[in-house]
């Protein structure tokens, strides 16, 4: 049991000092113009997010595009104390811009200097596990599915998620071209993305084929992983 229990007038508990909910820490941000007809067109980019104490922060993700423009996060890669984030986006000529919003959160323990007029630590282990000056993950919704899907917020607040769970498929496989005389390694990915358009969240499945000259025939193969789940959560003022 918690020594300190705070509880809402139906008396679930909203904060102790056993539980920690995560806490903002910072704003990232990309940005991606619509190209021109015959432009370079570039559809990633590298955001470098600090770890604190060890541990990468749980990331919240905001596409905006005024058009069709989708993305999400590629890849994440530990360098020494950061996480480099790389954010990708389906932008073509006519798409519309694409804005990427990464927001940060950590424990309440990585972000406190014990200044708030409220805070909580846990007996055991010394833990700050709430401080009344942070911003915390407020979660308002959760989507599960195996296709894509919309669903509207309430427009006077602004929203990102969290991926819970990613559903993708990818399908790889080596031939040869006798017309050429070379091998081609060939690569059909099917992902799921998202945009938000003011409050209303899409969902989309995108497809995506990667072609690129290979040494030999070897190397295909198939891997998928079925189901989404994000979580939806309100970043108002973040």
């Amino acid at each position: 049991m918690p020594r300190i229990a705070i509880r809402n007038p139906n008396r679930t508990i909203l904060i102790d000092d056993n539980y920690e909910n995560l806490v903002f820490r910072a704003k990232y941000t990309a940005f991606f113009a619509q190209p021109a007809l015959g432009q370079l067109i570039i559809r990633t980019q590298d955001l470098d997010v600090p770890i604190i104490n060890g541990i990468p922060p749980v990331l919240a993700l905001r596409v905006s595009s005024p058009g069709t423009a989708t993305g999400h996060i590629l890849r994440t890669k530990i360098i020494g104390s950061t996480l480099r984030v790389t954010v990708y986006t389906n932008i073509s000529v006519d798409t519309g811009d694409c804005t990427f919003e990464v927001y940060a959160f950590d424990t309440p323990q990585a972000q406190s200097t014990g200044s708030g007029v409220v805070i909580l630590r846990n007996k055991s282990t010394g833990r700050v596990t709430f401080d009344s000056d942070l911003r915390y993950l407020r979660v308002v919704d959760s989507i599960s599915g195996t296709s894509a899907t919309s669903r509207q917020y309430d427009n006077t607040r602004k929203h990102a998620i969290v991926m819970g769970h990613l559903q993708y498929s990818v399908t790889t496989d080596v031939i040869y071209l006798e017309s050429s005389g070379a091998w081609r390694w060939i690569a059909d990915w099917n992902y799921i993305t998202t945009r938000w358009a003011s409050g209303l969240l899409n969902v989309v499945n995108m497809r995506k084929q990667v072609r690129r000259e290979a040494d030999s025939g070897s190397g295909g193969g198939s891997w998928s992983q079925s189901g989404f789940t994000l979580f939806v959560v309100d970043v108002t003022g973040f």
